[in-house]
């Protein structure tokens, strides 16, 4: 019975922690997990961090194969052209001529345009990979303050209270320390009768 307790308190307290780190802010990208899949059964349920990155890659996925597509046509039309304007040259066959200089100018701009789309699915590439960084950055620096948080929450209840108020904790942790002083104070009393 007491080890539940404890086990509630220190749920509460990492729970104050996720909420005073921000995490869990939007709802879409949170899972809940309940009483029922958490050891010791507590009435409370915690919010996890799921990534959902699949409507972006979609589009990605589409623009890349345009692209491809594009430069695959261009390629063929720009030397079918070309064969014909050479063949027309060996032969002199101005037939051949009117026939390819299309082929080939409508080549080079399907090429221009493939290349266009290749180059932005690269920039978007780039500016996504640029934001995960600091989206990951910033999780790292989150996970520092959280695992000091949790360093000094197992040190004297005192000590605790007074770092995690530099550093700027929440008034919840705060709260949560001072919590930890009084029942250290009551059973210091209460060893004393």
């Amino acid at each position: 019975m007491l080890e539940d307790w404890e086990l509630e308190d220190e749920l509460n307290e990492a729970q104050q922690l996720v909420a005073s780190l921000g995490i869990g802010e939007q709802a879409d990208s949170v899972v809940r997990l309940d009483a029922a899949h958490v050891p010791g059964g507590t009435r409370e349920s915690i919010l996890v961090p799921r990534n959902s990155q699949a409507p972006k890659q979609n589009k990605s996925v589409q623009s890349s194969l345009f692209s491809w597509c594009m430069l695959s046509l261009g390629l063929m039309a720009f030397v079918f052209g070309a064969v014909l304007i050479g063949w027309s040259f060996a032969e002199d066959r101005p037939d051949l001529w009117r026939l390819g200089l299309p082929f080939t100018l409508g080549g080079q701009a399907a090429l221009i345009v493939g290349l266009v789309f290749q180059l932005d699915g690269l920039w978007r590439s780039n500016r996504q990979a640029a934001e995960t960084l600091d989206e990951l950055d910033s999780q790292l620096d989150e996970l520092r303050h959280a695992t000091s948080l949790l360093s000094t929450t197992h040190s004297n209840s005192a000590q605790s209270f007074y770092l995690h108020m530099a550093e700027g904790a929440s008034p919840n942790l705060l709260l949560a320390d001072l919590k930890g002083q009084l029942d250290l104070l009551a059973g210091r009393l209460a060893d004393k009768r």
